[in-house]
Formats: C-alpha cells, sequence, structure tokens
C-alpha cells in the first residue's frame, strides 16, 4: 500500500502524464455522460440540414445526411472504448499461464511457450476476419479475437517477470516455511509482477484502440447506422477536401486519447520503477 501512494506520487510529479490522464478522463466522461444532455439522437436523418458547418446548434456540425456529429462521436466514443477495453481485459488472461510458465518451468514452460509462440503468429487481422465470420459481421464481435491477439505478449511478460521473482531470497524462505505453489503465487509472485504488466497495458490499450478505429475505417467493425470512431472517419474522408473539419475532428480525438494513452504509460513505467528503486 505504502509503495501504491508512493508510485502515485511520483506519477502525479509528472506533469504531462497527469495532465494526460486527466485529457484522457475528459474524453471518457464527454462519451460516456454527453449522451445524456444532447438533444439529438445519433441515427436521425436530417436531410435539410446536411453538411452544416459547426454552429450553436450543432457544435461540431452535421454529417452527409444531417445527423449531428457531436452525438455521433460521443456514442461511437463508447462503442469504440468498449470494444478497446474488452480486447485489453480479455489479454489479461494471459497471466495466468505467464506465470505458470515462469514459475514451474521445465516442461510446463516448453508447452506453454510452444502454443504462446504459434498463437502470436497468427495475423491479429486474420483474426479479426474469421471472428467476426464465426460470430456475424457488423457486431464488434472481432473485440474477442482482438482480445485473443494480445494474449501472446501478456505471457512473455508474466513469465518474464516471474522467472526473476522465483530466485528471490523471500520465495526461497516462504517455501522453506512450508507455504505451497498457490500461496507464494499469490502472495509473492503475483504483486511482484504488476508493474511490467500495468505499464504494457496502458500502451496496449493505445495500440487497440487504434486497430480499432482502423477495422471500422474498414468497414469491418459495427455496421451502419452504429457509430464508431473508425467509421465517423471513413464518413469524413469522402468530403476531406470541402468539409474538412468532418475528418479532422473524429481523427483528432483519435490521437489525442492514443497520445494521452502512451504518455499515461510513460508515467506509470517512470513512477514504478523510481518507486521500486527507492524501496
Amino acid at each position: 500500500m505504502e509503495r501504491a501512494k508512493r508510485v502515485i506520487r511520483l506519477f502525479m510529479k509528472n506533469r504531462l502524464a497527469a495532465a494526460s490522464l486527466v485529457v484522457f478522463i475528459i474524453v471518457l466522461l464527454f462519451c460516456i455522460l454527453g449522451p445524456l444532455f444532447t438533444p439529438y439522437d445519433y441515427s436521425t436523418i436530417d436531410v435539410k440540414n446536411c453538411w452544416q458547418s459547426p454552429s450553436l446548434q450543432h457544435p461540431m456540425g452535421t454529417d452527409g445526411i444531417g445527423r449531428d456529429t457531436m452525438t455521433r462521436l460521443m456514442y461511437g466514443g463508447r462503442t469504440t472504448f468498449s470494444i478497446t477495453f474488452t480486447a485489453v481485459l480479455i489479454s489479461l488472461l494471459g497471466i495466468l499461464p505467464g506465470v505458470a510458465a515462469g514459475f514451474w518451468g521445465g516442461r510446463v514452460d516448453n508447452i506453454i511457450s510452444r502454443i504462446n509462440d504459434a498463437l502470436g503468429a497468427i495475423p491479429t487481422f486474420l483474426m479479426v476476419i474469421f471472428a467476426e465470420n464465426m460470430m456475424g459481421w457488423g457486431g464488434g464481435n472481432y473485440r474477442y479475437a482482438m482480445g485473443v491477439a494480445l494474449i501472446p505478449p501478456i505471457v512473455r511478460i508474466a513469465r518474464s517477470a516471474t522467472m526473476e521473482v522465483v530466485g528471490k531470497e523471500y520465495v526461497e524462505a516462504a517455501r522453506a516455511l512450508g507455504v505451497g505453489s498457490t500461496g507464494i503465487i499469490l502472495t509473492h509472485i503475483m504483486r511482484n509482477i504488476l508493474s511490467p504488466i500495468i505499464v504494457h497495458v496502458s500502451s496496449s490499450l493505445a495500440d487497440t484502440l487504434v486497430m480499432c478505429t482502423l477495422m471500422g475505417y474498414l468497414g469491418i467493425g459495427v455496421n451502419p447506422p452504429e457509430p464508431e470512431w473508425g467509421n465517423i472517419v471513413h464518413g469524413g474522408y469522402a468530403v476531406i477536401l470541402s468539409k474538412p473539419i468532418q475528418m479532422i475532428i473524429p481523427s483528432s480525438l483519435i490521437v489525442i486519447c492514443v497520445l494521452s494513452l502512451n504518455l499515461i504509460g510513460n508515467g506509470l513505467r517512470d513512477g514504478l520503477e523510481t518507486g521500486k528503486e527507492r524501496s
């Protein structure tokens, strides 16, 4: 607990990382709470107001069939973040085989590592297409394939971190006192391998968000009229010369989120490493 407080203090001292966290939270709140206050529906067509420029009535303008762009960005952000967070949460399942491989080693390590290498060799795009074919197109089901594709790096990180901890004196002392493998893993291993996993998760969120919007841009994401940042960018690309703001605004939101997540990850890494040195 004391170490966690120390890491938080160090993180908050990193002004760029702290500011990035604030910015990311603001964007999240914009997407989560914004739809509660907008008077528009993301799917309502208003042909009289097509391609409207930003105004008090439509702060971010309207699209080609008169739908309010800001409202669609709010709901689209909900979809994008839902897919992104789900995929990263699924990837955390890789912690268990990674710890098992690092803790027991030998044949267990060999089997898990070979399976992990085989899984990591499958292109993410192929897994996405397969998941969409199997589970139905347009529902965002590719999030599960993305989650599986993110497992191999987590397994490697957990395995490497566990192998470092296993040789520590306090683990040997616990074994000498008769503590079982499960007790050692829960008490000593898991607590000490969280740092690299937390840092990886923050960068993984950024990469997954980019992949999610790319899928939407290619038309593999959710079906219209359901909004998602990727298909909103695709819609804006068609009028990039005449109405550039329709692509600039959603693209800027994506860039802001990705940059914020990367800076947050850097701040966490620095805080965890400095906190570890001082402990």
